[in-house]
């Protein structure tokens, strides 16, 4: 039972309540759930949060990702870590220091705190992400990226973009 939302919160702490709340189970349950109704082709919303038509991922079955994937990474840095470049699926150094400034704000006891784009650090930065929230992420902290947490991470942005994102 969510006991932390209050009246007025925005969708911003919702997620992040969500995501903190119920850590590995939301994301488990929306791998299982939402996962393999995704894994074979993708859905676009035309009206999202964005301002830009936006597609789920298949990187939540393959553990590849490509430009939909990162289309909604930045999607989710642009809501959630003060991203204001452009949602356009190539993501830059401006992306990744968003992708860090939700660790820092998401995943404090679990990121360092920097906002450099430094491969490393933002890659560290999108693991704990991965791990603080509900997409489900149990693999190491060290900042090499591999399928899983693309996987974990990917499914995650496909439910924010279903459930949340897609007016």
């Amino acid at each position: 039972m969510l006991t932390n939302i209050q009246v007025g919160s925005n969708k911003g702490e919702i997620i992040k309540t969500l995501g903190l709340k119920f850590g590995a189970l939301v994301g488990a349950i929306a791998l299982m759930v939402v996962g393999p109704a995704l894994s074979a082709s993708a859905t676009t919303y035309a009206d999202t949060e964005c301002g830009v038509p936006l597609s789920t991922s298949t990187t939540v079955s393959t553990g590849t990702p490509g430009t939909n994937y990162y289309k909604n990474l930045q999607c989710f840095a642009k809501l959630h870590g003060d991203y204001e470049g452009p949602v356009n699926g190539i993501p830059g150094v401006n992306t990744w220091k968003g992708i860090q400034r939700v660790a820092n704000n998401w995943a404090p006891s679990c990121y360092g705190g920097w906002v450099d784009a430094v491969t490393d650090h933002h890659n560290r930065a999108l693991q704990c992400i991965g791990r603080e929230t509900s997409a489900g992420y149990t693999g190491p902290i060290n900042g090499i990226l591999g399928p899983n947490i693309y996987k974990t991470t990917s499914g995650y942005f496909n439910y924010l973009l279903i459930n949340v994102w897609a007016q």
